[in-house]
């Protein structure tokens, strides 16, 4: 997880551990992640409410309001002492039950979840309007696509975890038979990009290049315009940057008959990743900034 880039870091954390409750070291490891990211622990320790709490989702605000008393517990608990996190544990449950029991978990996946059930307990829209399917509109600019359809977004859904962790992807279909491209903008949490193979290390702008680069579709797709199976490609590209940006490494690749771990070595800059180069041209130019620099520094545990 890393920042965007401040003048000056003013966030400081409490040195607490968390009790392994079995096997369970997946979910305590993301949450010592998310108590180390500064905009979040500012909304859970000094602006929280009782009031921001969406009482009709589906577990009626519960699972925010116990992180917001363990991550209390965490900044005033004493130096080096050691914590229980079995409250947060029993509603993650209950939100994603294949969590239970005391197997080895993916700490991504449990991420994945609880960030998602935290946007639930804290989901500013309390009626979802009815579902209205996004479609290209013929001369539209892509910038005005991007704001169409994350305006349609924050009207399905929005919480201060979108706020902070809340980017737009782009997606631009071609056919290379009419030309016509079609464009999807998705709102994301976090990016999963695959390390490229053959390496032994790598840093992370190659993974982002390899998750940007145009792929070719299968014959399965059709062509919107000309509505027949042709050779199409596909590119991807980051329209709106989020303030924290979570990013996933795809270590594993899959065969038809084995798994394989990639023990590649992956350099993160401390200070200084620059996005820029992975977003779209349009987004630089909505950034403001002369450069289209797009700057993060690593999230920090202490």
């Amino acid at each position: 997880m890393g920042s965007q880039s401040l003048a000056a870091p003013s966030f400081k954390r409490n040195l607490v551990g968390l009790r392994n409750l079995g096997n369970t070291c997946f979910m305590n490891s993301m949450i010592q992640c998310l108590n180390s990211i500064e905009p979040l622990q500012t909304f859970f320790r000094d602006r929280f409410r009782d009031s921001d709490l969406n009482h009709g989702a589906e577990l009626k605000g519960r699972l925010a309001k116990e992180f917001h008393s363990l991550s209390e517990d965490m900044q005033q608990g004493r130096s080096n002492s050691v914590l229980s996190p079995a409250s947060l544990r029993a509603l993650l449950v209950r939100y994603a039950p294949q969590f239970n029991g005391y197997n080895q978990q993916d700490s991504h996946e449990c991420l994945r979840f609880f960030l998602d059930g935290l946007h639930e307990d804290l989901n500013r829209v309390r009626r979802k309007p009815k579902y209205v399917e996004m479609k290209d509109i013929k001369g539209e600019r892509v910038s005005d696509a991007s704001e169409r359809w994350y305006q349609y977004s924050q009207n399905c859904g929005n919480s201060e975890i979108q706020d902070i962790f809340g980017g737009q992807l782009f997606s631009e279909s071609h056919c290379g038979s009419c030309g016509h491209k079609s464009w999807t903008f998705d709102v994301f949490l976090d990016l999963s990009v695959e390390i490229p193979p053959g390496h032994r290390n790598v840093d992370i702008s190659d993974c982002f290049r390899q998750f940007c680069t145009k792929e070719n579709l299968s014959e399965d797709y059709r062509c919107e315009s000309c509505k027949q199976r042709r050779k199409m490609t596909r590119r991807l590209s980051i329209f709106r940057p989020p303030q924290v940006l979570c990013v996933h490494l795809k270590r594993f690749t899959f065969s038809r008959y084995s798994r394989e771990k990639l023990n590649t070595l992956v350099n993160f800059p401390v200070k200084d990743f620059d996005l820029g180069e992975f977003l779209e041209p349009e987004a630089r130019e909505l950034l403001g900034s002369s450069s289209g620099r797009c700057l993060y520094d690593l999230t920090r545990f202490f």
